[in-house]
């Protein structure tokens, strides 16, 4: 299986949907797939609602070792997790402890908030492209990286985003 076939896209966080976990009443996705190892590299997309609006996008990234963040709004290696974070890193991964997951420096996406979706996907190419997000110097023109992302999805192919 190549590294674009990992590419997953979930949503965490709270909405009103049958699927609430009762007890901590976070919005949990189902995990279907059993075949997930420890050593499995993973990508998540990862879309944080909160009283059914999406607030943030990040990328997730497990290489069978570390969990890495790819955060665009933060940009802050000091940053921590989330609860809806916590709550899908414990979920999805149980046998990583979330103390432990690494938030990777990454470029700011400026001053339009409401691109961080676009930017997780710009991550999760370049991990899947075998690129480091952290050394890519994204463009932070919010209309060109639109555009490259309408352009993957149009040709069907994964191509590294706009640099600055």
């Amino acid at each position: 299986m190549t590294r674009a076939s990992k590419i997953a896209s979930m949503t965490v966080g709270t909405d009103d949907s049958s699927n609430k976990d009762e007890e901590s009443n976070q919005w949990v996705a189902p995990i279907n797939d059993t075949s997930v190892t420890l050593t499995d590299e993973q990508i998540q997309a990862l879309n944080i609602v909160q009283d059914n609006i999406s607030i943030e996008n990040t990328c997730l990234y497990y290489n069978g070792d570390d969990t890495c963040i790819y955060d665009s709004l933060s940009g802050d290696e000091k940053a921590g997790l989330s609860v809806d974070e916590r709550t899908f890193v414990v979920n999805r991964y149980p046998w990583i402890d979330p103390e432990e997951v690494i938030f990777k420096n990454v470029t700011r996406q400026g001053n339009d908030l409401t691109i961080c979706g676009v930017y997780a996907v710009a991550f999760a190419t370049s991990i899947a492209l075998g690129e480091n997000p952290s050394s890519v110097n994204y463009s932070v023109n919010a209309e060109e990286m639109r555009n490259h992302l309408a352009t993957i999805i149009q040709n069907r192919m994964l191509t590294s985003f706009p640099e600055q």
